[in-house]
């Protein structure tokens, strides 16, 4: 029986000292940041591609992928001889309408000599018949000669003005021609323009080229896609996270080959449908301007910032029981806890113990 005791009282005192052994903390204050975690690139804030205007081959490619294009700058050159010797035609065609409004021209120096031939007959008719009229006073002439210089007068007269008309409608009409051939002109002018491709607004960078080349290339179709020299971030956002996503979040980007360079963003814009491709939301963000400039298409890993507790009362996040309670040291009760952000190392307490709790490390 005194053995038993014995060895009672030992392994009584061997599980004090293993109780004595268990670790034991107390919830300090410390700020606290919750983030999630996301990939994403740097690509274009837009995105579009060059159409060809023309029918035609390529004759000339100015710039390769990865170049920035000012606004004007030529992209590429499509050979059209159909196109060139349409505007020859509509060049010749405009120069000639153009000589023909001319006062030398040979149409309207005709018809102005014939009017001053009608002119001049006209006057002559005119004194003829007041001729006649004296001499038919005085009986000398009859009253059918008298008619027939009157009728020679007002035909002339006639004439005349018909000649007249007939010169203000051939300068009316090579004035439309004019403006017509003009107008033609201008056209085909505008669609030899067409095949000299070029961006237009804004700078712009050369993401891919379809063509090559000599490559035949329809009306409509794509020469190259360019993208704006503004760039974003398009984040990828698991679908169970983009709730906690709002407009205006900060972020900490890290490239995915530099680990060490860590900049600031903000978020911008909110996809409303998840992409299918990833099975993500996808979300636009800025880079602070202040950073060091990425390259077009780096792949970074981003933290997003969801919550944040200056002077949070925290415990190590192990600490923390199933149901979200802790195991007091000195009596090793269970107490019910209400946690707040919670990350890989710590987890925020807001009510259920203080700073003088202690408490135990318990394997779950």
């Amino acid at each position: 029986m005194k053995n038993i005791f014995i060895y009672l009282f030992i392994t009584l005192n061997f599980l004090a000292s293993c109780a004595d052994e268990v670790e034991q903390t107390k919830p300090v204050k410390k700020d606290l940041k919750d983030f999630i975690y996301a990939t994403g690139k740097l690509v274009p804030e837009i995105e579009y591609n060059i159409p060809s205007l023309m029918d035609g081959n390529i004759k000339y490619l100015y710039l390769n992928e990865g170049d920035t294009v000012k606004p004007g700058q030529p992209v590429c050159q499509i050979g059209n001889e159909l196109q060139l010797t349409q505007l020859e035609n509509a060049e010749t065609n405009y120069n000639f309408s153009k000589n023909n409004m001319q006062e030398n021209a040979p149409q309207i120096v005709k018809l102005k000599e014939q009017i001053n031939q009608a002119i001049l007959k006209c006057s002559n008719d005119s004194v003829n018949m007041n001729r006649y009229q004296r001499l038919f006073d005085k009986h000398a002439v009859s009253a059918l000669d008298l008619e027939r210089t009157k009728a020679e007068f007002f035909n002339s007269q006639t004439n005349r003005t018909l000649l007249q008309k007939s010169l203000e409608d051939l300068k009316a009409m090579v004035a439309l021609n004019e403006l017509n051939a003009k107008s033609h002109l201008k056209i085909q002018e505008q669609n030899l323009k067409y095949s000299k491709v070029s961006i237009e607004n804004e700078d712009a960078i050369i993401l891919k080229i379809f063509k090559s080349k000599g490559d035949l290339i329809r009306k409509g179709e794509p020469i190259c896609r360019v993208g704006s020299s503004k760039t974003i971030l398009k984040l990828f956002i698991a679908a169970e996270d983009i709730k906690s996503i709002t407009i205006n979040q900060s972020i900490l980007i890290a490239s995915a080959v530099d680990h060490n360079s860590i900049f600031k963003g903000t978020i911008t814009k909110i996809h409303p449908f998840i992409d299918e491709n990833t099975q993500s939301y996808i979300v636009d963000a800025i880079v602070d301007s202040s950073a060091k400039p990425l390259a077009l298409g780096s792949k970074v890993q981003v933290n997003i910032l969801i919550k944040e507790a200056k002077g949070a009362l925290v415990i190590p996040i192990d600490y923390l029981l199933n149901g979200d309670s802790v195991s007091l040291s000195n009596n090793h009760q269970r107490v019910a806890v209400k946690t707040g952000i919670k990350t890989q190392d710590y987890v925020q307490i807001l009510s259920g113990i203080d700073e003088n709790s202690s408490i135990e490390l318990i394997e779950q």
